[in-house]
C-alpha cells in the first residue's frame, strides 16, 4: 500500500510506502472521537491524528523524517 500525501498528479513521484491498507487507514481515522474536540480545533486534530498514523506506518523512516522536517514537496 502507498500512502498518498499530495495531489493526484504526483501520486507516483511523491508517494511513501506504507504498511497500512486503505481499509485499515479508514478504521484508524474513524477511531478519532471528534465529539470531544471543539469545532475550531477539529482540523488540527485530524491532521495530528493522521500524522500519528503516518509515523507508525511509513516504511521509509528517512523519507518520513524529511516530510516531517521539510514539509511536502514544493512542486505539488
Amino acid at each position: 500500500m502507498t500512502l498518498i500525501l499530495n495531489s493526484q498528479r504526483h501520486r507516483d513521484t511523491h508517494a511513501l510506502r506504507s504498511s497500512i491498507t486503505p481499509e485499515q487507514l479508514a478504521d484508524a481515522m474513524s477511531a478519532l472521537d471528534l465529539a470531544s474536540i471543539p469545532p475550531h480545533k477539529r482540523p488540527a486534530a485530524i491532521r495530528e491524528h493522521l500524522a500519528r498514523i503516518m509515523a507508525t506506518t511509513i516504511l521509509d523512516r528517512h523519507a518520513l523524517t524529511r516530510v516531517v522536517l521539510d514539509g511536502p514537496p514544493r512542486d505539488i
